[in-house]
C-alpha cells in the first residue's frame, strides 16, 4: 500500500489530513454548506485519532487480492494486429487488488490485470 499511496503512517496521516480540513474549514470565505461538510469528515477523523487502531486509519493499510476466471459471452470491438484473435473458448482471467481505503475522501486503490487468451 505504501508504493500506491505514499503513506507510511496512516494513523499521522490522519492527522495531518484532520489539520488541513480544519484548516480550510476556517478559511475566511468557506460557505456555510462547506464548513458543515468539512465538520463532519474532521469529527469523523476525530474518532480515528481517539483510537489509531480505528478502521478509518486501519483500512488504509489494508489489502483484498482477487484472481478468477471471467465467463460470459464477450464483446469484441476491433480487431488485434497480425492476425490474432481472443480464445472465446478458453475463460479470461483477471487478476487484482483493492486496498487503501481512505475513508476521509471516500476514495480507494485498485491495481490488476485481464489476461485474454489469443490464438493464431
Amino acid at each position: 500500500m505504501v508504493a500506491a499511496t505514499g503513506i507510511r503512517d496512516p494513523y499521522a496521516d490522519r492527522v495531518r489530513r484532520r489539520a488541513k480540513l480544519v484548516a480550510e474549514r476556517d478559511a475566511p470565505g468557506t460557505s456555510r454548506i462547506r464548513r458543515a461538510a468539512l465538520g463532519k469528515r474532521i469529527r469523523e477523523l476525530d474518532i480515528a485519532l481517539r483510537n489509531p487502531a480505528d478502521e478509518r486509519v486501519v483500512n488504509m493499510t489494508a489489502v483484498e487480492e482477487f484472481d478468477f476466471p471471467l465467463y460470459g459471452a464477450p464483446v469484441l470491438h476491433g480487431d488485434l494486429p497480425g492476425g490474432l484473435r481472443p480464445d472465446l473458448d478458453t475463460p479470461w482471467r483477471v487478476t487484482f487488488w483493492m486496498g487503501g481505503w481512505d475513508p476521509d475522501v471516500l476514495c480507494g486503490f485498485m491495481h490488476g490485470n485481464l489476461s485474454v487468451p489469443l490464438r493464431i
